[in-house]
C-alpha cells in the first residue's frame, strides 16, 4: 500500500524533520496537514500487517515541461488573483520557504522508489531539496514579472489577521 502524504505533515515544527519523524502534539498550520498527519499515522499502525510505504511530497504542480495539470489546488488560485492585480499586500513572510515539486517529478521519484525497495513501512520525503528552494519573495517577483504587476508589500499575519477579525 503506498500512502501519499505531504512534507507539510510536520505541521508547525521547525528545524530537520526527518523521514521517520511524526508527531501529532505539535500542532498544525491547517486542517488539511493535520488530516495527512493523522491518516499517516494510521498507515504506519497497519504496517506491521500489510507492507506499506509513506511518500511526503512537497507543493504538487504540472508537469515541469508542459505545465499541465489536472488540479488548481494551493498555489494557482493565489496567482490567479495576483495577475488581477487583486493583491494589496502579502500577509507572509517574505523569506518563507516554498517547497515547489512538478508532478511528474513526485510520479518518477515514487516508481524509482517502488521498482528498488519493497514497501517496508519507510517514508520518503520528495522535495525540492536544498538546492532548489524558493523563497515567498523570489516567487512573488517572478510572478510580478511574468504578469506584469507590481510587487505588493508583505505585512505581518498576524497583523492582518487581528485586523480582519471579528471582535
Amino acid at each position: 500500500f503506498d500512502y501519499i502524504s505531504t512534507a507539510f505533515a510536520a505541521g508547525t515544527r521547525t528545524g530537520v524533520i526527518y523521514e521517520n519523524d511524526l508527531d501529532l502534539t505539535k500542532g498544525f498550520n491547517n486542517s488539511y496537514e493535520q488530516s495527512k498527519a493523522e491518516s499517516e499515522a494510521l498507515v504506519r499502525e497497519a504496517a506491521g500487517e500489510i507492507p506499506v510505504a509513506i511518500f511526503r511530497p512537497g507543493i504538487v504542480v504540472g508537469d515541469s515541461q508542459t505545465g499541465v495539470t489536472q488540479s488548481f489546488n494551493v498555489l494557482y488560485w493565489p496567482l490567479k488573483v495576483f495577475a488581477r492585480r487583486l493583491v494589496l499586500c502579502i500577509p507572509a513572510n517574505p523569506k518563507g520557504v516554498v517547497d515547489i515539486v512538478p508532478i511528474d517529478y513526485v510520479r518518477d521519484a515514487i516508481c524509482h522508489i517502488r521498482d528498488g525497495q519493497p514497501a517496508d513501512g519507510t517514508t520518503y520525503h520528495i522535495t525540492c531539496g536544498p538546492r532548489n528552494i524558493v523563497t515567498l519573495d523570489q516567487l512573488v517577483k517572478i510572478a510580478a514579472q511574468d504578469f506584469g504587476v507590481w510587487t505588493p508589500p508583505y505585512v505581518s499575519p498576524v497583523r492582518t489577521y487581528r485586523l480582519l477579525a471579528p471582535l
